[in-house]
């Protein structure tokens, strides 16, 4: 079985969110303290999930490894989002590709979007090398949160080279 054939993606199912959050990569467990104030994550990735218009799992060995969404914040403009677990990072290569299609889907459904937005903590490595290499215009640190902690604003725009059609 090839890596590639080792995951798939598929919609939320009811205890997604229970596993994810009990099990989240200690990155994004962080990160989510730091934005929300609070790791109570389960309520943090059911409000993150309520306010998006598409929400994915990735999932690997019949359970679930990565939950995204999207969700607008006008015509123009959309927040994304991705937390895991531990075993995403072993998907690296593959997700890239997963994620410049879904990046190329949403742009094209969405005719008059023009950016994605959101931003990651400073210390996430994995999420920072994964933005830059689907082409996410990365921006200086930034406090940001309840506790003020520094991460990092991304974009990708529409002309960003995951995001036109091959």
């Amino acid at each position: 079985m090839t890596l590639a054939s080792a995951y798939l993606i598929r919609e939320l199912q009811p205890d997604d969110l229970d596993y994810i959050a009990a099990n989240l990569r200690a990155a994004d467990a962080r990160e989510l303290r730091a934005a929300s104030g609070h790791s109570n994550y389960r309520d943090r990735l059911t409000m993150a999930v309520a306010e998006s218009s598409e929400v994915r799992i990735v999932e690997h060995d019949g359970r679930p490894i990565l939950v995204f969404g999207f969700a607008p914040l006008d015509e123009t403009t959309a927040g994304v989002w991705a937390v895991g677990t531990s075993t995403v990072s072993r998907f690296r290569a593959p997700l890239v590709r997963e994620t410049r299609n879904v990046i190329r889907r949403w742009f094209e459904e969405h005719s008059k979007l023009r950016y994605l937005v959101n931003f990651t903590h400073a210390s996430n490595r994995l999420y920072l090398r994964w933005l830059r290499s689907i082409g996410a215009t990365v921006f200086p640190r930034k406090p940001i949160g309840f506790q003020g902690e520094l991460f990092r604003p991304f974009v990708i725009e529409r002309s960003a080279a995951c995001a036109t059609p091959v």
